[in-house]
């Protein structure tokens, strides 16, 4: 081939590939910036102090999270039920005890403001008229959140319907399990509160925490090294050997996590384990199938959702924090998006390529 013919076919290869490059990354770009991506942190938010300016809360509306936090130690309700309540009262009334103006009667008890939607009142806005209760109970904080709780405890019987009432609760998404309960016009506001209930609850000495235990068991960014410097910025590899805050490090952090593994050791699962001679989330499938363990499109929580070259050269996975009755999954990753960083959301399962069961018990 002479020379020049060699130049010819040469660049054309580099333009074909050139091309590829940049239909992945186009590709790419739209994936991991859709409408899908709405980001909610819980647990490692900063602790809630009495007094500051930040929107903090006094004593008294502490002792508001321990009298719900009682209620729901005495009815049985996980951390997970506790943080819901949490977010609810933090949407419907700021966690202040409402009286309103439209119910006479209710200016009569304690009260620390004074509104006027319909018959609301109380930290839960449960209105009188709907069947949850007397104004007289429904302006005492023990009773709204018993209220609230519902359960074979609770005052309604299931109607309306309490959060133990509702089939399933424990593994929808936060704020989804908060609108179960409420049927609010603005269904989408209980979710962006999850962050505040965590650190409310630990500042009101209740312990929400994000630490090793089951899946599903908290909502978070737990990962550990959230700040650690990334390979491609001269970073090195996690205790786990892949590279630090990636989707597969962080997917890796769970699965040590939910094997009861702390956040310093020892592992159970490494690079080693899971997919030696290849850490890329595009080669994860492949290592599970090798080894015999499940691979299906069922989700469960705390399974691995993964794309493969679909949605670019490396692939993706992520954790699966819950499994919604609707057949959406909610998901908890790093770098989607490539920003290095904690996000959470909500896709239909049928999104997912595949999911990837939790390696056997070691």
């Amino acid at each position: 081939m002479s020379r020049t013919l060699k130049w010819v076919a040469g660049s054309l290869v580099t333009a074909i590939v050139g091309a590829v490059a940049f239909v992945a990354l186009i590709f790419t770009f739209f994936f991991f910036n859709s409408d899908e991506a709405q980001s909610v942190s819980a647990c490692n938010a900063p602790g809630i102090t009495e007094g500051s300016s930040d929107g903090s809360y006094s004593a008294a509306q502490l002792q508001y999270v321990q009298q719900i936090v009682a209620v729901g130690r005495e009815f049985g309700v996980s951390d997970r039920g506790l943080q819901i309540a949490i977010m609810t009262v933090l949407v419907e009334s700021g966690l202040k005890n409402y009286a309103n103006s439209s119910v006479p009667e209710s200016l009569s008890y304690p009260h620390d403001s004074v509104g006027s939607d319909h018959d609301s009142v109380g930290l839960f806005q449960q209105r009188p008229a709907a069947g949850w209760g007397s104004v007289q109970e429904l302006m005492t904080v023990s009773y709204q959140a018993k209220a609230f709780f519902g359960g074979p405890q609770g005052p309604n019987g299931g109607s309306p319907r309490g959060l133990l009432d509702i089939a399933g609760w424990e593994t929808m998404e936060l704020g989804s399990a908060a609108q179960a309960v409420q049927v609010s016009a603005f269904p989408d506001r209980y979710r962006e509160q999850a962050s505040a209930a965590a650190a409310l609850l630990g500042q009101a000495g209740a312990g929400v925490e994000c630490t090793p235990g089951t899946p599903s068991s908290a909502a978070g960014d737990d990962y550990p090294w959230s700040t650690e410097t990334i390979l491609d910025d001269g970073g090195v590899f996690s205790p786990l050997r892949y590279g630090y805050r990636e989707c597969v490090d962080f997917v890796a952090w769970r699965i040590n996590r939910d094997a009861g593994v702390g956040p310093n050791g020892p592992w159970k699962y490494t690079w080693g384990e899971l997919t030696p001679g290849g850490g890329h989330a595009v080669q994860w499938k492949g290592h599970w199938e090798s080894r015999g363990w499940a691979v299906s499109k069922t989700p469960q929580p705390g399974a691995v959702a993964w794309w493969g070259l679909s949605v670019s050269a490396w692939g993706h996975v992520a954790y699966v924090q819950a499994v919604n009755p609707d057949g959406s999954v909610v998901l908890e990753e790093y770098n989607f998006g490539f920003n290095h960083a904690y996000n959470t959301r909500t896709v239909p399962a049928s999104s997912v390529e595949a999911f990837l069961s939790p390696p056997p018990s070691k």
